[in-house]
């Protein structure tokens, strides 16, 4: 990847967007295009994209990009620091530490990226060379890490940028090209006249007159999984045909115990007659009587001696449950649905991504995933043996470096029991995962714990009960019915290799709540 020229030329004649979504990246042959203003169908083009590409690739479109924000200066200071120690041929950044061949694909390519920032600005200096570095790194995270997790397929990644207007703007865009990536700029509102232009490194079509057409922002959840269509009532996703329908029974309740009248203690021991006392005056001496004997009494028991000290009550033992009392827990996992009303009719809305949480008070409060909430401002939540759907808009909380959020609805609720951290997890101790994933409806699995990562400076649980896309924010258990995670993200490219958030850290974040 040395000749930066013939890497990023439109080898493929990408004259619009069709053309870019038909590309298929493979080796050097990943293309860098621009493509300038807009035609009739730019906007049904896009969505045709978005809707084609997402799970297929790798595939984001971003509006903006984001700088480095002050609490991650340090870890990314360190990612740029393990660069220079690897001799700038490895990159171990959040999206690449699974991943070691695009490691060192980004590792050349923020290589090549510096030497094009130093010629296209004089006085660089060694300072503001790291800076732009950490913040490539950064950016580079924001647009591909959880765009690779999300990926079924390893074959290609596909980056959409819109109206790029700054140097450093466009030659992050160069290094993901640089990576093998191919790299589509959309500037409809604006020409990208940058003195970068000059490089040479990327190549534009014009499809028509610019305009200010506002692009929709892209979601990464599928329009056919979302069912977009208006409707009054809501409808959950019906699994498909060839999965039969589990039906897990309601949680058993106790029966009254009745109560027993007592009954009259019989005397089983006979009556004894005493004759009266005679007068002993003028009475003759009669021979003594011998007195008839008693009946003996059976032995008894010892009364147990009273005693004024304090006797310690007797704590009755956890027991470890089946996995068929595990699954009758899942009355209190719930689907969570974001959706958006129509505008002028609020009866109506659509579904624009879902995810499971966990009930973990009774006055209605919800644990789930902060990438679960953040993509929508309203809710609808689904509740096992509920045939009601509950609505909400109130978020209580949140933490986007925990990725967790609680919501509130009005309902009273069964929450799950939090671990409290009695005994240490330790590697394979056995787990069960509920969530709805996929939109299947409080699926039940089972693993164990594989190892204890720290991500992103998360401390996160890896385990092996299966979870897929719509099981984020649902319950890992222990097999006492205790929530010791949340799950929150897998690698779908691996064999059952998925992260929770654990415990601890959910106690002090719902702390006050539970």
């Amino acid at each position: 990847m040395s000749d930066t020229n013939t890497i990023l030329q439109n080898s493929q004649n990408i004259k619009s967007i069709p053309d870019f979504v038909n590309h298929n990246p493979s080796g050097d042959n990943n293309v860098f295009v621009c493509l300038v203003g807009e035609n009739n169908s730019y906007l049904t083009d896009i969505s045709n994209m978005d809707n084609k590409l997402r799970g297929a690739f790798a595939y984001n479109r971003i509006s903006s990009l984001p700088t480095l924000p002050p609490d991650k200066v340090g870890f990314y200071e360190n990612k740029y620091n393990e660069w220079l120690r690897n001799f700038k041929r490895k990159a171990p950044t959040a999206a690449t530490v699974y991943n070691e061949k695009l490691s060192e694909q980004l590792a050349a390519a923020l290589t090549q990226t510096l030497d094009l920032f130093r010629k296209s600005r004089k006085n660089t200096t060694d300072s503001i060379e790291k800076n732009f570095a950490m913040n490539l790194l950064f950016r580079y995270d924001f647009a591909v890490k959880d765009t690779v997790s999300d990926s079924r397929a390893s074959d290609g990644i596909k980056i959409v940028g819109e109206n790029v207007s700054k140097i450093q703007e466009y030659l992050f865009y160069c290094m993901l090209a640089l990576t093998g990536a191919d790299v589509l700029l959309l500037q409809n509102k604006k020409d990208l006249d940058i003195p970068s232009k000059n490089l040479n490194v990327f190549a534009v079509t014009v499809l028509g007159h610019l305009g200010n057409t506002n692009i929709p922002p892209f979601t990464k959840i599928h329009t056919q999984t979302l069912k977009p269509d208006y409707r009054n009532n809501y409808t959950p996703p019906t699994p498909q045909n060839s999965n039969p329908t589990v039906k897990i029974p309601p949680r058993s309740r106790k029966q009254p115990v009745p109560s027993v009248q007592p009954q009259p203690r019989q005397n089983n021991n006979p009556a004894v007659t005493i004759p009266p006392r005679q007068n002993r005056q003028n009475t003759p001496v009669q021979p003594p009587v011998p007195r008839p004997s008693l009946p003996t009494r059976p032995p008894q028991a010892p009364q147990p001696v009273r005693s004024t000290s304090y006797v310690q009550p007797t704590i009755p033992q956890r027991q470890e449950k089946s996995y068929e009392d595990l699954a009758v827990l899942a009355s209190s996992v719930v689907q969570i649905f974001g959706i958006q009303r129509k505008p002028g009719d609020p009866d109506k809305f659509r579904i624009l991504g879902s995810g499971s949480g966990i009930m973990i008070a009774r006055n209605g409060y919800i644990l789930t995933n902060f990438h679960v909430a953040k993509q929508s401002n309203e809710y609808a939540i689904r509740i096992e043996n509920d045939e009601r759907v509950y609505f909400t808009n109130s978020i209580v909380k949140y933490h986007s470096d925990f990725d967790l959020a609680i919501l509130k609805i009005d309902r009273a609720l069964m929450p799950l029991p939090i671990y409290r951290g009695t005994k240490p997890l330790v590697r394979g101790q056995k787990v069960v995962a509920i969530g709805s994933p996929e939109g299947l409806f409080n699926t039940v699995s089972d693993g164990i714990i594989s190892a204890f990562r720290t991500i992103d400076g998360v401390n996160m649980i890896q385990f092996t009960a299966p979870i897929s896309s719509g099981s984020s924010g649902g319950a890992v258990l222990n097999m006492y019915g205790e929530v010791i995670g949340i799950s929150t993200s897998g690698i779908d490219d691996g064999q059952n290799i998925n992260f929770a958030v654990g415990y601890d850290i959910i106690l002090n974040f719902a702390r006050g709540i539970i």
